[in-house]
């Protein structure tokens, strides 16, 4: 109440640690870029296409879902659009990128 408690704490916002693409290689947010590609060679060694069964479908999702980890992480810029935003944001950087190419362009021939 108002007669001189506390109020309890918020929520506290989620940690970095949480964003899915470091927990999809299990890796922490500050990890080195070694630490990144060790992780991702030691996963996706187990969900590889020419080493698992070709009909394990969680396998070839979980694969892509590596190489998508990895791909973003392993860049610097990526990495840190990605640690500034979201993963979402990420994509409509590049959506807006290709847009604007083209919108430019197109602008240009009329």
């Amino acid at each position: 109440g108002l007669g001189g408690e506390l109020a309890a704490p918020t929520a506290a916002p989620e940690p970095q640690a949480a964003k899915p693409l470091y927990a999809m290689l299990g890796v922490a947010v500050d990890a080195s870029e070694e630490q990144i590609r060790n992780a991702y060679f030691e996963r996706a060694s187990d969900y590889h296409p020419d080493l698992c069964d070709p009909e394990d479908v969680e396998a070839a999702h979980t694969f892509r879902r590596l190489s998508e980890s990895y791909w973003i992480l392993s860049n610097p810029v990526r990495r840190e659009r990605y640690n500034t935003y979201s993963y979402e944001d990420l994509h409509s950087f590049s959506l807006g990128k290709i847009l604007g190419v083209w919108l430019r362009d197109f602008a240009l021939e009329s």
